[in-house]
Protein backbone atom coordinates (compact mmCIF):
# COMPACT_ATOMS: atom_id res chain seq x y z
CA UNK A 1 0.00 0.00 0.00
CA UNK A 2 1.21 3.51 -0.79
CA UNK A 3 -0.39 6.47 0.97
CA UNK A 4 0.33 9.69 -0.91
CA UNK A 5 -0.04 12.90 1.07
CA UNK A 6 1.56 15.22 -1.48
CA UNK A 7 3.09 13.84 -4.64
CA UNK A 8 6.58 14.60 -5.82
CA UNK A 9 8.35 11.59 -7.29
CA UNK A 10 11.65 13.48 -7.54
CA UNK A 11 11.70 14.04 -3.81
CA UNK A 12 11.07 10.37 -3.10
CA UNK A 13 13.78 9.29 -5.55
CA UNK A 14 16.29 11.72 -4.01
CA UNK A 15 16.56 9.60 -0.85
CA UNK A 16 15.25 6.25 -2.10
CA UNK A 17 17.53 3.37 -1.06
CA UNK A 18 16.24 0.00 -2.27
CA UNK A 19 18.03 -1.94 0.48
CA UNK A 20 16.55 0.29 3.21
CA UNK A 21 13.06 -0.08 1.71
CA UNK A 22 13.48 -3.87 1.40
CA UNK A 23 14.65 -4.14 5.02
CA UNK A 24 11.75 -1.94 6.22
CA UNK A 25 9.27 -4.17 4.38
CA UNK A 26 10.78 -7.32 5.91
CA UNK A 27 10.55 -5.75 9.38
CA UNK A 28 6.96 -4.59 8.90
CA UNK A 29 7.91 -0.92 8.92
CA UNK A 30 6.78 1.91 6.66
CA UNK A 31 9.04 4.30 4.77
CA UNK A 32 8.38 8.00 5.30
CA UNK A 33 9.61 10.47 2.67
CA UNK A 34 9.55 14.15 3.62
CA UNK A 35 10.24 17.42 1.91
CA UNK A 36 12.30 19.88 3.95
CA UNK A 37 11.36 23.52 3.46
CA UNK A 38 13.96 25.86 4.90
CA UNK A 39 17.29 24.90 6.44
CA UNK A 40 18.32 21.25 6.08
CA UNK A 41 20.78 20.29 8.80
CA UNK A 42 21.29 16.55 8.25
CA UNK A 43 23.39 16.08 11.39
CA UNK A 44 20.80 17.80 13.58
CA UNK A 45 17.92 15.80 12.00
CA UNK A 46 19.75 12.52 12.59
CA UNK A 47 20.40 13.45 16.23
CA UNK A 48 16.74 14.40 16.65
CA UNK A 49 15.56 11.19 14.94
CA UNK A 50 17.60 9.11 17.40
CA UNK A 51 15.37 10.45 20.19
CA UNK A 52 12.05 9.73 18.46
CA UNK A 53 10.19 6.51 19.15
CA UNK A 54 9.82 4.19 16.16
CA UNK A 55 12.36 5.79 13.80
CA UNK A 56 15.15 3.48 12.61
CA UNK A 57 18.02 5.98 12.65
CA UNK A 58 20.22 3.70 10.53
CA UNK A 59 17.63 4.07 7.73
CA UNK A 60 17.70 7.88 7.70
CA UNK A 61 18.67 9.30 4.30
CA UNK A 62 18.99 12.97 3.35
CA UNK A 63 19.33 14.92 0.12
CA UNK A 64 20.29 18.57 -0.12
CA UNK A 65 18.84 19.04 -3.61
CA UNK A 66 15.96 18.55 -3.53
CA UNK A 67 15.85 18.99 0.24
CA UNK A 68 14.39 15.68 1.35
CA UNK A 69 14.66 13.23 4.24
CA UNK A 70 13.45 9.64 4.48
CA UNK A 71 13.43 7.00 7.20
CA UNK A 72 11.91 3.66 8.16
CA UNK A 73 9.32 3.85 10.93
CA UNK A 74 7.72 1.25 13.17
CA UNK A 75 4.23 2.71 12.90
CA UNK A 76 2.98 0.46 15.71
CA UNK A 77 4.90 2.80 18.01
CA UNK A 78 3.60 6.02 16.44
CA UNK A 79 2.10 7.28 13.20
CA UNK A 80 4.17 8.80 10.40
CA UNK A 81 2.55 12.19 11.08
CA UNK A 82 3.37 11.98 14.81
CA UNK A 83 7.01 11.13 13.99
CA UNK A 84 7.26 14.06 11.56
CA UNK A 85 5.63 16.36 14.14
CA UNK A 86 8.25 15.28 16.71
CA UNK A 87 11.05 15.98 14.23
CA UNK A 88 9.44 19.30 13.34
CA UNK A 89 9.51 20.31 17.01
CA UNK A 90 13.31 19.76 17.06
CA UNK A 91 14.05 21.33 13.66
CA UNK A 92 15.70 24.75 13.30
CA UNK A 93 13.33 27.70 13.37
CA UNK A 94 11.93 28.37 9.93
CA UNK A 95 12.22 24.75 8.82
CA UNK A 96 9.06 22.93 7.78
CA UNK A 97 8.83 19.17 7.28
CA UNK A 98 6.11 17.93 4.94
CA UNK A 99 5.25 14.29 4.27
CA UNK A 100 5.60 13.58 0.57
CA UNK A 101 4.85 9.85 0.67
CA UNK A 102 4.47 6.90 3.04
CA UNK A 103 5.27 3.47 1.61
CA UNK A 104 4.37 0.16 3.21
CA UNK A 105 1.50 -1.37 5.10
CA UNK A 106 0.28 0.79 7.98
CA UNK A 107 0.02 -1.02 11.31
CA UNK A 108 -3.39 -2.35 12.21
CA UNK A 109 -3.35 -0.57 15.55
CA UNK A 110 -4.71 2.92 15.99
CA UNK A 111 -2.47 5.85 16.93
Amino acid sequence: MVLVVATDVGRVLATYDHEVVRRANLQGRVMVFREVRGALDARRLKAAASRISGIDVSSLRTSANPATVSFALDDRRQSPQAAVNALQAMAPRGTELVIVQVQGSPAATSH
